[in-house]
């Protein structure tokens, strides 16, 4: 037998090796597809404990939540010139100027929702009730910013203290109105918002005290 009648058998040798192992690959495939469509019980059981899609904070993350503190939504720089006038017989009058600064800091105190029942939760909805939004801290000059425009005369704390008051009522009349507090009830609406779905709530509902 000579070498190229050798080799064209083991070639058809091979050739049909090959078909034999497709045809069984397709049989196998075929056979597992027939199972899996006939099949009364699944081939693999999936067991969740989140059921109908449950989000829920953990009572750990709820105190996270209340230990936050102050939570400020808006910041208004305010500086404000205030001056006073003692009148003097004979001599010329004394005279104060100084210049305030400070910050008003708006947002809610968290820690004033320890102990109430200020959130739940269905699905994927969560219901959130929050303190008002707030001036938090009516002490908001920054007496290391204050300095003097002007001074004729001696001053005590005393007559420095009415003027630190006469300073703050004026930030108040007109920084503290009520389109400064509805803009930060709205920064403070989206802020919530966008932290709570930040858990996997898809719907935050949520009011304000």
């Amino acid at each position: 037998m000579k070498m190229k009648d050798i080799k064209d058998i083991l070639q058809g040798a091979a050739n049909l090796l090959k078909a034999v192992i497709i045809l069984l690959a397709l049989v196998i495939i075929a056979y597992v597809i027939y199972r899996i469509r006939t099949a009364e019980t699944p081939i693999v059981q999936v067991t969740t404990n989140n059921v109908e899609n449950k989000i829920s904070l953990s009572p750990e993350q709820i105190k996270s939540i209340e230990d936050i503190g102050e939570w400020v939504f808006l910041t208004v720089e305010a500086e404000e010139m205030v001056d006073t006038v003692r009148k003097r017989m004979i001599l010329k009058d004394d005279a104060l100027s100084r210049i305030y600064v400070g910050n008003l800091h708006y947002g809610i105190d968290m820690r004033l929702l320890r102990g109430k029942n200020w959130v739940s939760s269905h699905g994927d909805t969560i219901s959130v009730r929050m303190p008002a939004v707030k001036l938090l801290d009516r002490k908001f000059i920054n007496e290391a910013r204050t300095r003097t425009f002007y001074q004729e005369g001696k001053w005590d704390n005393k007559a420095m203290k009415a003027l630190y008051d006469k300073a703050q009522r004026q930030m108040m009349k007109k920084y503290h109105t009520q389109p400064t507090v509805n803009k930060a009830k709205d920064n403070a609406r989206e802020e919530l918002e966008h932290f709570f779905k930040s858990f996997g709530f898809n719907t935050v509902q949520l009011v304000f005290d």
